[in-house]
Parts: C-alpha cells; structure tokens; sequence
C-alpha cells in the first residue's frame, strides 16, 4: 500500500496534467527531468552483442564520478538545460551531490 500522502500528490499532478490538456492554443510544455552518473570504473556484465562484438568492457580502475543532469521534453532538450559536475561523495549513492545547489544550476 502506498502512502496517503504519496497517492494524493500523484492525484494533483494527474489532475494538472488533464487541465493543462484543455487549454488548447494555452496549453503549457510539460518538461521531464532525470539524472544520472558515469565513472571509468563503469561497465556491465552483459549485453545484446556477441562475445566476439566489442562495445563491453570491465574497466580496471576506478575515477572521478559525474554527475549529469538534463530536462526535455516533446520539443526537446531544453537550452542551458544540461548540467554536469564532478562528484564530491565517496559513498556509493551520488544521489547526495544532487544537492538545492546543484539543482538550481
């Protein structure tokens, strides 16, 4: 079961989503945002290609972390919307760089 509070703020949102669709030539963008991070020591343990296909790798090192952060949506990627930095956080989750900082960039 999901918290009250959690289904009553996805109620809002649809709710705005709907009225926003009626608003014809008024109708505002909506814009989508997400981020994620890339480091050299990344890779993964499978993929679509063959063994014999390059494109995986193991890396043998670890690095700086980035953190990269974009929005977009059906016009596409918003200008001066791309934000990347260095991570400062040793802990696993670079989700603590994300910061009010950060975000406002």
């Amino acid at each position: 079961m999901e918290r009250n509070d959690i289904v009553a703020w996805r109620s809002r949102y649809l709710r705005k989503l709907r009225e926003n669709a009626t608003l014809g030539k008024n109708k505002k963008p909506i814009t989508y945002l997400d981020e994620t991070f890339i480091h050299p020591s990344y890779g993964v343990s499978k993929c679509w290609q063959s063994k014999y296909q390059p494109g995986v790798y193991k890396a043998d090192r670890s690095g700086q972390r980035y953190i990269i952060v974009h929005a977009g949506g059906a016009y596409g990627f918003l200008n001066n919307g791309l934000l990347i930095f260095k991570s400062k956080n040793k802990s696993g989750d670079y989700h603590d760089d994300l910061n009010h900082h950060n975000f406002m960039q």
